[in-house]
């Protein structure tokens, strides 16, 4: 299973409350059993599903688990609203040294950051050269 398949199949498992839990429980290494538990589920639960089922849950479970990286995208997407909520949550704190960055960011992200603009003065003809970096850790 490639990468996307693994996201379409995980896509697709995601609104299955049972399964979609039970596949990242699988995913971390836990065995069936305690998988099933952490899912809420029992073994007889899980193998009264057609055996075509259990062995795609498994296969997902196997693919999510050499995928460390579609792992860890799907977590933080499922955490989105609820780091939102952090960030909307910092525009009430007291301290404006909170405040302000909270701000800052959240309008960064919705509205896009502020133009930079630079003015450049060349003799005609002179060549030149543009570098541009976003970090602060450049010698640029």
């Amino acid at each position: 299973m490639d990468e996307s398949e693994l996201k379409e199949a995980l896509n697709e498992l995601k609104a299955d409350l049972v399964k979609y839990p039970l596949v990242y429980a699988l995913a971390a290494g836990n065995s069936l059993t305690d998988a099933l538990k952490k899912a809420g589920r029992s073994k007889t639960w899980f193998y009264e599903l057609p055996g075509e089922e259990q062995a795609r849950l498994s296969e997902i479970a196997a693919a999510l688990k050499a995928a460390p990286l579609v792992q860890a995208k799907s977590i933080l997407d499922d955490a989105v609203v609820e780091a939102a909520k952090v960030k909307v949550g910092g525009l009430t704190n007291r301290d404006p040294r909170i405040q302000q960055p909270a701000a800052t960011e959240i309008l960064d992200r919705t509205i896009g950051k502020a133009l930079t603009t630079v003015d450049v003065n060349l003799k005609q003809g002179a060549p030149f050269e543009i570098r541009w970096s976003d970090s602060d850790e450049t010698d640029i």
